[in-house]
């Protein structure tokens, strides 16, 4: 299972999505580095399973969750 940190959601028209380049600067007000959502990539598409933080573990950059894993979750990666 592939897993992603998503810091937040913006969603973007198509013509705004087509003027990014490198280098580009998008603003996320809403976005706290104590509220992180985690997200699991199944094939059904991607699906929220916990919130973290942002945090340093060991000089590196690293998540903490917040919530346990969302246990429907578990329990559909358990049944495969």
């Amino acid at each position: 299972v592939h897993l992603d940190v998503v810091l937040d959601r913006l969603p973007m028209t198509v013509a705004e999505c087509l003027r990014l380049e490198a280098g580009s600067v998008i603003e996320l007000p809403g976005t706290h580095r104590s509220k992180l959502t985690i997200t699991a990539d199944i094939i059904e598409g991607p699906v929220d399973i916990a919130e973290g933080e942002l945090g340093v573990w060991k000089h590196q950059r690293a998540v903490r969750l917040k919530s346990n894993i969302d246990p429907v979750f578990l329990q559909e990666v358990a049944a495969t």
